[in-house]
């Protein structure tokens, strides 16, 4: 599967690239999300989700292949998988930061593959979830640009979807409140449906499962482009 996503930051090129590349300092923005190990370039994560009665806990592990700092340009390998062998991912994401209006555009182009029963799910289902979880995690996501870990905090304690399975901290910046809590995408996409969430269509399913995955830190960077609603698969 490739698909090809762009969203929106509020700061300029220069400050945007190194908060994006702090997958660390990101990952929390995603619901479910946990950097569990860092190493220099290579980094190990875990997410616990519900589908149904399908409960999935993915690990994982992502590296940086490719760093451009001065053209604000990198390349990151992903590899995920269910502990019960319910599910595999993998996928290969390109980012590019450009300019646009006083912040910044990123471009992201991504080469996914994904097994297992998860992915087999409803797409209407995994769709509606989708737009609640990336909605979600553009508001957090925005916050911490803005206003920094503290406002981020914040929003992940009064937002919404964020009480179903609010991404925990990670190690060394504090102690996850819900560690061990899976994130029911079931329960996500009936709050979607509550709240008319606009753009849910924009959201492909079929990647999702990944998103949730022990490559969180990673893919909560590509999955943003849900904030700007322009989503194409291809």
């Amino acid at each position: 599967m490739q698909i090809s996503n762009e969203f929106i930051v509020p700061l300029p090129p220069d400050e945007a690239w190194p908060v994006l590349l702090d997958l660390e300092r990101v990952a929390p923005c995603l619901p479910g999300a946990t950097i569990t190990a860092i190493d220099g370039d290579d980094f190990e994560g875990k997410a616990k989700i519900k589908v149904g009665p399908i409960t999935a806990e993915y690990k994982g592990a992502a590296r940086f292949v490719e760093r451009d700092e001065a053209g604000h340009r990198a390349t990151l390998r992903a590899t995920g998988k269910d502990a019960r062998g319910q599910g595999n991912v993998s996928a290969n994401i390109g980012l590019r930061l450009v300019a646009h209006e006083g912040g910044s555009r990123v471009l992201v182009d991504t080469e996914m593959d994904i097994s297992g029963k998860i992915a087999q799910f409803g797409r209407g289902v995994i769709n509606d979830a989708a737009a609640a979880l990336l909605g979600v995690f553009a508001e957090r996501l925005s916050e911490l640009m803005i206003g920094g870990e503290a406002a981020a905090e914040a929003t992940a304690t009064t937002g919404g979807a964020a009480t179903n399975g609010a991404a925990p901290r990670t190690a060394g910046r504090g102690t996850p409140a819900h560690q061990d809590e899976a994130l029911d995408l079931v329960k996500l996409a009936r709050e979607s449906r509550a709240a008319s969430t606009p753009a849910a269509g924009f959201v492909q399913p079929a990647w999702i499962p990944a998103i949730i995955s022990g490559i969180a830190a990673i893919v909560s960077v590509f999955a943003a482009g849900y904030a700007a609603g322009k989503n194409k698969s291809k």
